[in-house]
């Protein structure tokens, strides 16, 4: 599956290849590391398009993870921030753990390293 996650507002984003691999009731899914050439205006979240993760692999409840290093204005940050999968099928990235803090709009943002997360399906 494809994904270009992109900020409010956001003139250009990197398409990213994400791998999801479903045993029974468990999914797991490979996020690589990307960076997105521009978050947009004020964006706490770069998302993918609603619904980018198939059906038969959504969580039942929303899922949040860990992502040890984040990139901002084209640099990695202390800060750890956070992936969510949602039950609609959207994933979102977060700068960091309050979801409030904005990525900087001029330059580079994403994740720094690949992400592996396991949730449970219905």
């Amino acid at each position: 599956t494809v994904i270009t996650p992109n900020g409010a507002g956001a003139s250009a984003s990197a398409s990213i290849g994400i791998v999801l691999v479903r045993n029974g009731k468990m999914v797991t899914l490979n996020i690589p590391g990307f960076t997105c050439a521009s978050t947009g205006t004020s964006s706490t979240t770069l998302s993918s398009s609603a619904g980018i993760i198939p059906t038969a692999y959504r969580p039942n409840s929303n899922n949040c993870f860990t992502v040890g290093a984040v990139i901002d204005n084209g640099a990695r940050i202390a800060a750890a921030g956070v992936v969510r999968i949602t039950t609609a099928g959207t994933l979102q990235f977060h700068r960091d753990g309050a979801f409030n803090t904005n990525y900087t709009n001029s330059a580079g943002a994403g994740v720094f390293d690949a992400i592996d997360v396991t949730y449970l399906i219905p």
